[in-house]
């Protein structure tokens, strides 16, 4: 079995254990959809993001990643906190600034 990161953290605040729980898988790839649903169900989180390469599609128009979002039971096609913690979550693992990383996670 491949043993794969995860960070769980608050989105929504600033101070910590007073926002909504999200878990965060740094890396997604060759995970069949199956496989992160079954970890979103044993994280027993509200919402479970993943985090991959970009498209063919996404990389040409310039994305630096791509997402998946799931829940208990079903993927979800967009989420809005999944989406921003994941956008704060990926300029903290490619070093961003304090700057950008208050910028991602408000916007």
């Amino acid at each position: 079995m491949v043993q794969r990161g995860f960070k769980q953290i608050d989105v929504f605040t600033d101070v910590p254990y007073l926002g909504n729980p999200l878990a965060v898988v740094m890396d997604g790839e060759g995970l069949d959809t199956a496989a992160m649903q079954h970890f979103t169900n044993w994280t027993n989180l509200s919402e479970c993001t993943f985090l991959l390469p970009p498209t063919p599609q996404g990389a040409a128009a310039g994305a630096n990643y791509r997402v998946r979002i799931f829940c208990p039971g079903r993927e979800l096609p967009f989420a809005g906190f999944g989406k921003n913690s994941q956008r704060w979550f990926a300029a903290c693992f490619r070093g961003a600034s304090s700057k950008q990383k208050r910028s991602a996670r408000r916007s």
